[in-house]
């Protein structure tokens, strides 16, 4: 006789009702999300946990199915996961990070349209037959935003010269990390290739003119247009503004005066993206880099090649590293997203 000491649980929202984590496990293992060293792993999870927390005392647990072996709550979570979606890859509503089941690191973490999972309703009694029957498939898995059913990105290198086409699965190497994720994020949100130390698009290209005029951050777009624009009149020497408007938002904005270039980058909401000058093509004055919401996220003054100070924020406006250099002596300070105090590092350098 299998052992049936197992369960599938969800974590519902108070305020709405909503379920927004599904598990599986035996004993106590549906609190131990609420446990400080939890914290970290999931973190789309634990901010939820945490808006809750200010509203409320804490989510509500459900225990959707017990009395279960430990293959069938495996199955049982994977299929409720696979229909209401995972967050962070814009399938649905659920803060789980991997397809759940037996998935390991290594795995697929994404899915094709036409998976179906199947599963034995006769391993379950009556009530949770209808139970699990009454999770519809509210998921979808169009994961870069396109028309055409591949889902292929596409990568160059910094001068635009065509490397590779990835597969989903290629490009997450079977984890979910931050990097794929906001590289994701921003094909979803852009037709245009996307520069995050190599450039990606879900265009294929067999090449993408990159301007060497520009230093442009992480996660901006690579209008090719402008690029060429802002070269032509470059070479002209007089002074200039230069704005790519993009769906009747300007994403890019230049300006030339002599030997000084300043450009301006923008989120598709409108809000400041990026600040940076140069001056005859290197580092000159201050960088400024804003999240989505207009927090800022990253700042640093320069003078010439020399950064002076470079301070960056997390997504709640907290500080997560502060780096000080002045007549050769380097202060570097790291934060923990809760803003208790990691690393402190002083020396001479």
């Amino acid at each position: 006789m299998k052992n049936k000491q197992y369960y599938v649980y969800a974590l519902v929202d108070p305020r709405n009702d909503e379920y927004f984590y599904i598990g599986k496990g035996k004993g106590n293992r549906h609190v131990s999300h609420f446990t400080n060293h939890d914290f970290g792993q999931n973190t789309l999870k634990d901010k939820r946990i945490s808006e809750i927390g200010k509203e409320f005392k804490s989510p509500k647990v459900e225990i959707l199915f017990t009395d279960l072996d430990e293959e069938t709550s495996f199955e049982i979570e994977a299929i409720i996961i696979y229909r209401l979606g995972r967050q962070i890859l814009f399938e649905g509503k659920l803060t789980n990070l991997v397809p759940g089941g037996k998935w390991k690191h290594g795995d697929s973490v994404t899915y094709k349209e036409e998976i179906n999972p199947t599963f034995d309703l006769n391993k379950l009694n009556l009530s949770s037959q209808e139970k699990l029957l009454s999770f519809k498939k509210i998921s979808s898995f169009n994961y870069l935003n396109i028309k055409q059913p591949d889902q292929i990105i596409y990568k160059y290198n910094y001068e635009g010269k065509f490397e590779t086409a990835l597969t989903l699965d290629e490009f997450f190497k079977g984890a979910i990390t931050n990097q794929p994720i906001d590289i994701l994020k921003q094909l979803r949100e852009n037709d245009f290739p996307i520069y995050y130390w190599k450039i990606y698009s879900k265009v294929f290209f067999d090449e993408i003119y990159i301007s060497k005029h520009l230093n442009f951050p992480l996660l901006e777009i690579i209008d090719q247009d402008f690029h060429r624009e802002l070269d032509r009149l470059n070479k002209t020497k007089v002074k200039f503004t230069l704005e790519s408007i993009i769906d009747n938002n300007v994403r890019l904005k230049v300006i030339k005066n002599n030997e000084i270039l300043s450009m301006t980058s923008y989120h598709k909401n409108g809000n400041l993206k990026s600040f940076d000058i140069t001056k005859n093509g290197d580092n000159y004055g201050v960088h400024f880099e804003w999240y989505e919401n207009g927090d800022l996220k990253f700042e640093s003054g320069c003078g010439g090649k020399n950064c002076n100070y470079s301070h960056s924020y997390y997504p709640n406006g907290k500080k997560n590293l502060e780096i000080n250099s002045f007549n050769g002596y380097l202060k570097h300070n790291k934060w923990s997203e809760l803003s208790n105090l990691k690393v402190i590092l002083n020396e001479n350098s």
